[in-house]
């Protein structure tokens, strides 16, 4: 099971504590995964789903507010892998009624602004995202990068979302693509913390192992990526150094260097692989990195010079 569904099911799980939290949860699951018809000339409300766990919450939360019986349809999808679609409908036309009354829900094809009551109201505004959540949204895999998002088919739809996450400081964006509009979060630690405010604490709990684990890997590979990036370098150094001194034994001889330039050479073609701190310390008296590198560039310039007077 992915971390997105772990997620999920985890909040699709949680207690429904009164009714101020249902009522916050309906009025986005009837914003956003609900659909009118008619049935015998009477209104009745269908809420579509794939999840088992989602088409509970919303069934129970509908019997806890109405005390009505509800119409439940298991059916496949015939794309996607044939995935379960779970279809929940109240036809009572009275209550259907009274449910869009509830809702605040003027008319499906109207705008219909989440209502103040849930953007005022911490537990509500809370509840009301942990449903927007259920019904239309998605976690990547942390193993491969932090992103969020939920799916909205209006660009009304996203901004107020947005909104609503960024009272808790989320820094939540929306963003369309293709007939869709995705109110998204990026960053490991924005989607902890909306994990936080829906009461998914084990999945925050997980997402942070998973974060840890990641940090300090990606962080042993830089170090490695960057010790390894320091031996060749050595080695690259090392290699010319050699060449030069090679070059000046053969077209000078290293025996006519003055003593600290012939020291340091005869090192050099000793220890190929030291670094020059390491050469330093070979050396009598010891010479830091800074005294080694100057009389290397010597060595070099000297090499160049000879070339130079080869060529000419």
């Amino acid at each position: 099971m992915s971390f997105s569904q772990k997620a999920k099911d985890e909040a699709a799980k949680l207690a429904i504590f009164n009714d101020n939290s249902s009522l916050a949860e309906l009025m986005a699951y009837v914003r956003y995964v609900s659909s009118i018809s008619f049935i015998s000339g009477k209104v009745a409300v269908s809420f579509r789903v794939q999840k088992a766990a989602l088409a509970r919450r919303i069934f129970t939360i509908i019997r806890m507010i109405y005390n009505t019986d509800l119409d439940v349809d298991i059916s496949k999808m015939t794309q996607l892998k044939k995935m379960n679609i779970y279809t929940i409908v109240l036809s009572d036309t009275d209550i259907v009624m009274q449910m869009f009354k509830d809702t605040r829900l003027e008319g499906f094809l109207d705008v219909n602004k989440v209502p103040s009551m849930v953007r005022d109201n911490d537990e509500m505004r809370r509840s009301y995202l942990r449903a927007a959540f259920l019904a239309v949204g998605s976690i990547a895999n942390p193993e491969r990068g932090y992103h969020l998002e939920m799916l909205f088919e209006s660009e009304f739809e996203a901004n107020e979302v947005k909104e609503l996450m960024n009272v808790y400081g989320l820094g939540a964006k929306y963003v369309r693509r293709k007939e869709n509009y995705i109110t998204y979060l990026k960053g490991a630690e924005a989607i902890s913390d909306f994990l936080t405010v829906i009461g998914a604490m084990r999945a925050v709990l997980s997402f942070e192992n998973i974060r840890v684990v990641k940090d300090v890997r990606n962080n042993a590979n830089r170090r490695t990526n960057c010790e390894t990036a320091n031996i060749q370098k050595t080695v690259d150094a090392s290699t010319r150094q050699v060449a030069d001194i090679e070059y000046i034994d053969e077209r000078l001889g290293l025996e006519n260097l003055q003593g600290d330039l012939r020291e340091l050479a005869l090192l050099r073609l000793d220890n190929r692989d030291a670094s020059l701190a390491e050469l330093g310390r070979l050396m009598s008296p010891e010479l830091g990195k800074s005294g080694v590198n100057h009389r290397l560039k010597k060595l070099a310039e000297m090499a160049e010079n000879l070339r130079i007077n080869e060529e000419n």
